[in-house]
């Protein structure tokens, strides 16, 4: 399966939640409480994680646990375009997560492109972020911690 994911609601933005969502075939929305993201902020800057890559390493974490049900069928996802320039720090931390769960993905399987605002994954993203839709899954503290 190949999948595309998109994303509504800036992950570095900590007064608003985050939606992930991703559609081709099969779907799957998360939701991250802007709560959760401001105590996963604070818990990684008192590690030392610069503030750019918090949001990188919140941003992957998500991304991982949105996909991360339905790894065993994925053989390519499509990320939108959220962090230019930081997309191979993005698939290498990706790709640890997912051979860590014990998936085979191959790094050129993870490519980033500019989804566009009429693909099926913009729509459930922006559903669930405006609680329109309820989202499949809303991340705990510590999923995401744990991803990240």
């Amino acid at each position: 399966m190949d999948i595309q994911i998109d994303l509504s609601g800036r992950i570095e933005t900590l007064n608003s939640a985050s939606a992930f969502a991703f559609a081709n075939g099969k779907s799957r929305t998360i939701l991250i409480p802007a709560r959760v993201k401001r105590n996963v902020s604070r818990r990684l800057a008192s590690r030392g994680v610069k503030s750019k890559m918090i949001s990188v390493r919140m941003f992957t974490g998500a991304t991982y646990l949105l996909v991360h049900p339905l790894l065993a069928e994925i053989k390519t996802i499509v990320i939108d375009r959220e962090f230019e320039g930081w997309e191979n720090e993005i698939r290498s931390l990706l790709l640890r997560l997912i051979r860590q769960a014990g998936h085979e993905i191959r790094s050129d399987a993870i490519q980033f492109r500019s989804v566009g605002k009429h693909a099926r994954c913009h729509h459930l993203a922006l559903a669930a972020f405006r609680n329109k839709n309820e989202p499949d899954h809303r991340v705990t503290l510590n999923e995401l911690l744990a991803a990240c």
